[in-house]
């Protein structure tokens, strides 16, 4: 589905991803994972559009997508949940959704199914985005991103600054759209929720993939050495 190539990319004269190549198939579920600054937001700004790389290409259902900008490659199946969630604050939860409606393909995402998926927002749908908890404004950029019903989903830091509670929520909602109904590109900051739900990781360090591999049954030490390019065997606290 997806095929990253040589990608580097940066603002101005920071380069910020080197090189990167990877592939992604239909239905797999990827864990993007590294320090902060390795490149991971880069990474799928590029991916989504919403930056041009210094050099290489990114590749969506066998078509170079490159040169398309951020707009036309929601048409064509791609969304983005940014960090921080970028709600839009002073509107109603139903009026962020509805901003999204019918800005990307038709499907399964339907307002009906989201607030079946996300009850805590049927339940907010009057109240203003900025009211709500952290939790909830996490699901509502979800929801948004699904209303496009794209076929590749970038999740940016889903779990950042989020209670506990708050992120079991989030993810009791996402983890029965993987596997499957949905391709997924997950960047989280949480190492054992990442591996719990991919299919693969990769590592990113200074901009470069120093690890790559199944998520399941994989050696945490060895992930956390490339985490922080460390050559040793110490497992992780």
């Amino acid at each position: 589905m997806l095929s990253v190539r040589r990608v580097s990319a940066g603002y101005g004269l920071l380069q910020a991803v080197r090189g990167v190549s990877f592939e992604l198939a239909a239905g797999e579920t990827l864990a993007l994972v590294g320090a902060n600054g390795a490149g991971k937001t880069t990474l799928l700004r590029v991916i989504a559009g919403a930056m041009r790389p210094f050099s290489g290409e990114v590749h969506f259902m066998g078509h170079d997508v490159t040169a398309l900008p951020a707009h036309e490659r929601v048409k064509r199946g791609i969304a983005l949940v940014p960090e921080g969630r970028r709600v839009f604050p002073g509107l109603t939860v139903a009026e962020n959704l509805e901003v999204a409606a019918g800005r990307g393909r038709s499907g399964p995402w339907t307002l009906a199914r989201l607030y079946e998926t996300f009850p805590q927002l049927a339940a907010k749908r009057k109240a203003r985005a900025e009211t709500l908890s952290g939790g909830q404004q996490q699901a509502l950029a979800i929801a948004r991103a699904l209303l496009a019903n794209p076929s590749l989903l970038l999740l940016d830091e889903v779990s950042l600054g989020l209670s506990p509670a708050a992120v079991d929520q989030v993810y009791a909602a996402l983890t029965p759209m993987l596997g499957g109904e949905l391709t997924v590109i997950l960047v989280e900051q949480d190492l054992e929720r990442a591996l719990g739900v991919a299919d693969r990781v990769i590592c990113l360090l200074e901009g470069s993939i120093t690890h790559t591999g199944p998520a399941r049954g994989a050696d945490r030490a060895e992930i956390m050495a490339a985490y922080f390019g460390s050559k040793g065997s110490a497992k992780p606290s």
